[in-house]
């Protein structure tokens, strides 16, 4: 009886011991890639790619519908969102698409996920299926541990000191939230639009986004309806069209402002066309962004310092970039990135 005890404890530890091991030799890219989320094969999945759109390989291979994919700061692991337990919540995988799993044992619908600069803790939207009506965004490690409610809000996207999260309040600006003291401040009051997508620079200095102009819009309905001509009974009413004769439609554009609320610059300047959803470079010298062409969504890429957009993606709709590259790693290993994973044995 003793011996199949122990033979038992043998086994298990080797399990236990092999798993750490799995995790811990999880490799990152040699070479730049960047992690999408695309509808090529049917339903979305999570796709890496060179930085100019050359050799796409699939990584979740159909299981349910895959978004948000983000790069752990070593970039050995990818988190992101998914639909295949039955509704949206958050899983890491490591950089081949390997050895997934779901990050919360609780089960309630989470999206958005960033990572924090430590390697350690995760931020995301978390909306209770009891109540949706106001998103409010978490904090927690990145073994679903701590689950922290830190502010109402979405987007929200972290600092690279790791100091701030900035994220978008329910009136649609841009606020930073001190991750310590919670104290917020409102950078962008965005009048007249809301802001989306949000991107912090790898310097520190910037944040991208998007703007939508989603109440421009609702206030050139209001305008038109107050302004038409009123309707008798018996009358044939025209459909609200614009000038073009197309249906009016809701644009969005690429922005960027200052951290001190200084520098509101738009990024892409293409007129009629709806650009979103930005992803840095690792060096910030570039930006990654989605553009609508006809009804599918496709990737490009930009040179901040001037340059023509390049078209990376083809196939499908493609979305939600996000960008690894290994020469942008400090040179000096730092333990504090490190994901460990510990088992425990009672006995």
């Amino acid at each position: 009886m003793k011996r199949m005890h122990f033979s038992y404890f043998c086994a298990l530890s080797l399990i236990l011991m092999l798993a750490g091991v799995e995790v811990s030799l999880a490799r990152a890219p040699a070479t730049a890639k960047i992690a999408f989320s695309s509808s090529r094969d049917g339903a979305w999945d999570i796709y890496l790619m060179n930085p100019d759109g050359t050799e796409p390989v699939g990584l979740t291979h159909l299981d349910g519908n895959n978004y948000h994919p983000t790069w752990s700061p070593t970039g050995r692991h990818i988190l992101f969102t998914s639909d295949r337990d039955g509704f949206l919540d958050l899983y890491l995988m490591d950089a081949r698409g390997r050895n997934v799993r779901r990050v919360f044992r609780q089960w309630d619908v989470r999206q958005h996920p960033a990572w924090a600069p430590d390697g350690r803790r995760i931020v995301y939207v978390r909306g209770s299926k009891k109540d949706k009506k106001v998103p409010q965004f978490y904090i927690a490690s990145i073994n679903g541990t701590g689950e922290k409610r830190i502010a109402d809000g979405s987007f929200p996207v972290w600092a690279p000191d790791g100091t701030e999260i900035a994220f978008v309040s329910e009136k649609g600006e841009i606020r930073v939230i001190n991750v310590e003291t919670r104290e917020e401040e409102t950078i962008a009051p965005m009048e007249g639009a809301m802001a989306m997508d949000l991107a912090w620079s790898p310097d520190g200095a910037q944040i991208a986004f998007t703007r939508l102009d989603i109440f421009d819009f609702l206030l050139d309905k209001a305008r038109e309806a107050r302004d038409a001509p009123e309707v008798k009974k018996g009358d044939k009413q025209a459909g609200v069209v614009k000038g073009d004769g197309k249906a009016a439609d809701i644009q969005s554009a690429l922005y960027s402002i200052n951290r001190d609320g200084s520098g509101l610059k738009r990024l892409v300047v293409l007129d009629g066309t709806k650009t979103s959803d930005p992803a840095w470079s690792p060096r910030g010298s570039e930006l990654i962004y989605q553009q609508t062409i006809g009804e599918e969504l496709h990737l490009f890429k930009i040179d901040l310092g001037g340059g023509v957009p390049v078209q990376l993606t083809a196939a499908g709709s493609n979305f939600d970039a996000a960008w690894f590259d290994p020469a942008a790693l400090p040179v000096v290993p730092q333990p504090r990135l490190l994901i460990t994973v510990w088992g425990k044995l009672k006995l």
